[in-house]
């Protein structure tokens, strides 16, 4: 007798109800399905592909260079500042505040 089998430590899958544990069938389960579209957290998002996000960021900073007759250099680092919302961008810079959000992160 090895060890495992003297100290009774020693249990099969069988023993254990391993199976009827971790294998179940959800046909049988109690758990009601429901529609996510039902939960008040659930959004629907559509995911960007790589170039459509470049284009989309390409665009806000051409916009906010435009506006503001900046460089886009310069408008990419008032956005990055602002979380790359446009409008809020150029209020800022036009006041001046976002001189005071590069220097206190």
């Amino acid at each position: 007798m090895s060890g495992e089998e003297d100290s009774g430590m020693y249990y099969s899958d069988d023993d254990c109800g391993y199976d009827a544990y971790y294998n179940y069938n959800m046909e049988d389960c109690d758990i009601d399905e429901h529609d996510v579209k039902d939960d008040p957290e659930y959004f629907s998002y559509d995911t960007l592909r790589v170039e459509e996000v470049e284009r989309l960021l390409n665009e806000s900073v051409e916009a906010l260079s435009n506006k503001l007759c900046i460089t886009p250099s310069l408008a990419k680092v008032v956005l990055h500042t602002h979380e790359w919302a446009v409008l809020p961008s150029a209020v800022a810079y036009k006041n001046n505040d976002w001189i005071q959000n590069l220097l206190n992160p």
